[in-house]
């Protein structure tokens, strides 16, 4: 990764729009963590960007980490359900057919913190992001989804 901040620029601007200016620096800290395990595995294939309604890292047509606002929602893909206090656990039903995985989720952002300073969390995130790769889904690039996305290796 490059370094580039303007995507922590965007990110901040984009909470701001949506009034979640008070978890800017929490979310920013969720995806520079975030892009760790993919830019070692796969940074020319990783891509990550911000749409109305979400800002989210992904792998062909898979979601790697993503936040959305309507609902406020933190998603981040997982080899396991952590059954942690505070945090919910969604099974993707497109990876049940290879290596089942799931996303790790947060409703309420008060619980970000907990999530950023969570070993355990990171270490089956790195996993599930290794994981994901034995599931066609993410080689399936759709170029549309691609619109105001930018390869994590150019960051």
């Amino acid at each position: 990764m490059k370094h580039n901040k303007k995507w922590q620029i965007e990110t901040r601007a984009w909470l701001a729009k949506r009034g979640a200016n008070e978890f800017a620096n929490e979310l920013v800290l969720f995806f520079e963590k975030a892009f760790r395990a993919p830019s070692k595995l796969y940074p020319n294939d990783a891509w990550f960007g911000i749409h109305d309604s979400y800002a989210s890292l992904t792998i062909g047509n898979m979601w790697l980490a993503a936040v959305g606002t309507k609902p406020r929602c933190v998603y981040l893909i997982v080899e396991r359900d952590l059954k942690m206090r505070g945090m919910g656990y969604l099974p993707i039903r497109a990876t049940f057919k290879y290596v089942p995985l799931g996303f790790l989720t947060v409703k309420v952002w008060d619980e970000l913190a907990a999530l950023n300073q969570n070993k355990r969390v990171w270490d089956t995130y790195a996993r599930g992001c290794e994981l994901i790769l034995q599931s066609p889904i993410s080689r399936n690039v759709i170029t549309r989804n691609l619109h105001r996305k930018v390869r994590l290796s150019e960051l």
